[in-house]
């Protein structure tokens, strides 16, 4: 692992590299699910010099039908239409099958030291090989669900909801000056932190600079690039990406769901009830103003930081100078 730093005032940022690393560490433990044995590669007639044991990636499909998810949108709503209608069982029976498949197989394929080996050992290793996905998951999406949010409402001024009632795209805001790429992000890192603006930086692997959370409906990610001018001037590009946050789309998908099971169940008897659906651009409407609402209150933001480090804005032109950073 190669660690190199760059200091911007008093601010030193660390970029962590590391390559890629496809070996094995030998234990008598291993994660995931093996279909096929280790083998030993002999050489012809047994003749090789170094002979290597090649050992079989574990399945991820198998790994994946024993996640949260898996059994949130795929066993759960399986086993509701198999209740109601019983064209589905053979469909819910194969879906919670391979799941506990996957956990039986798991177990048997446990290696158990033998001299405390009991009856109970490998049942209770396939309710743990149950068990910890769905805790592991539910854990991560209970922090992810529960990140605070920015208080829009407190934050709004007339620029940004004249921003926001404009028709001018707010995906991109260009400043001119000397000030450089990495200084830029920084102080805008600091002055989010000073305003209470919830947010993550890059950690080296992600396609953004910054990400923030603004509110429980959108989060917006922040991506800069820097043209060079004479006389150590310089263009700062900003992209404005907002999307919807992991609420925003639990939500949304959970009320679709939700409506299409009533509709299909009494949907015969009481056809107004196919009017909910109408319920959802509604929806998918005050979600896309969630969205410019905080493009809006960030391009705020990033105009009264570039005032106060001399920044000019710009017009922005050429728009896909950054799709060219990542």
């Amino acid at each position: 692992m190669q660690i190199s730093e760059r200091t911007v005032g008093d601010v030193v940022i660390a970029r962590y590299t590391a390559d890629a690393w496809r070996g094995r560490i030998y234990a008598s433990s291993f994660s995931g699910l093996l279909l096929r044995r280790a083998v030993i590669y002999h050489g012809v007639f047994g003749s090789g010099f170094f002979q290597r044991l090649y050992a079989p990636d574990p399945v991820q499909p198998f790994m994946f039908c024993t996640s949260l998810g898996y059994h949130v949108f795929i066993n759960l709503p399986a086993l509701v239409l198999a209740a109601y209608f019983p064209a589905f069982v053979p469909l819910a029976a194969a879906c919670v099958g391979v799941s506990a498949g996957a956990c039986v197989l798991a177990a048997a394929q446990a290696n158990l030291p033998a001299k405390k080996r009991q009856f109970w050992s490998r049942p209770l290793v396939a309710l743990l090989f149950f068990l910890q996905p769905v805790v592991r998951g539910w854990a991560r999406y209970e922090g992810r669900l529960g990140l605070p949010a920015a208080p829009q409402t407190a934050r709004e001024t007339l620029d940004s909801v004249a921003l926001r009632e404009g028709h001018d795209s707010l995906n991109e805001a260009c400043y001119f000056g000397e000030m450089g790429r990495i200084e830029f992000v920084t102080g805008i890192l600091e002055r989010l932190d000073k305003q209470g603006w919830p947010n993550k930086s890059d950690t080296g692997w992600s396609g953004y600079d910054v990400e923030v959370l603004g509110s429980a409906w959108a989060h917006l990610r922040l991506t800069t690039v820097a043209e060079e001018y004479s006389k150590g001037k310089k263009m700062i590009r900003c992209r404005l990406r907002a999307a919807w946050s992991l609420q925003a789309r639990a939500v949304f998908w959970s009320a679709l769901g939700l409506e299409l099971l009533v509709i299909g169940f009494a949907g015969r008897g009481l056809p107004e009830l196919w009017l909910l659906l109408l319920s959802m651009p509604v929806f998918a409407w005050f979600l896309s103003r969630e969205k410019r609402n905080l493009q809006s209150l960030m391009v705020v933001f990033l105009d009264g930081a570039a005032r106060e480090w001399n920044l000019a804005k710009a017009p922005c032109k050429d728009g896909d100078k950054l799709d060219s950073k990542r």
